[in-house]
C-alpha cells in the first residue's frame, strides 16, 4: 500500500472504533453517508482523500461529510505514518459538511 492509502485505512479503523466509544457519533450521520478521512493540519493527505473519494461514482443524492481528526501531539506532515497516527492520541473526531 502506498503511504495515504495506509493512513486513509488507519484513520478508517480509527473512526470505527470511535462510532463504538461514542454511538452518538454514527447517530449524527445521515443514511447511505459517504464519509472522507481529513487529519486536522494535513493539508496534502486530506486534499488526496477528497479527490481519491470522490473520483469514484456514487448514487445520487448521497451526502458527502469529512471526518476531521484531532490528532495529540499534532504531528508535522512529514512525520506523518499510520503508525505514528495509530500510536497517537485522537482529541477529537469532528463531522464536517463536504
Amino acid at each position: 500500500m502506498k503511504k495515504y492509502e495506509e493512513i486513509n485505512a488507519t484513520l478508517a479503523y480509527l473512526f470505527h472504533k470511535a462510532t463504538i466509544e461514542d454511538p452518538e457519533l454514527l447517530e449524527k450521520l445521515p443514511e447511505d453517508t459517504v464519509v472522507i478521512m481529513q487529519i486536522e493540519g494535513y493539508e496534502v493527505f486530506n486534499k488526496w482523500a477528497r479527490r481519491i473519494s470522490l473520483k469514484h461514482p456514487r448514487e445520487k443524492g448521497r451526502r458527502v461529510i469529512y471526518a476531521v481528526f484531532k490528532l495529540s501531539p499534532q504531528l508535522p506532515p512529514r512525520q506523518m505514518t499510520s503508525h505514528r497516527i495509530a500510536t497517537s492520541k485522537v482529541k477529537e473526531v469532528e463531522l464536517q459538511p463536504a
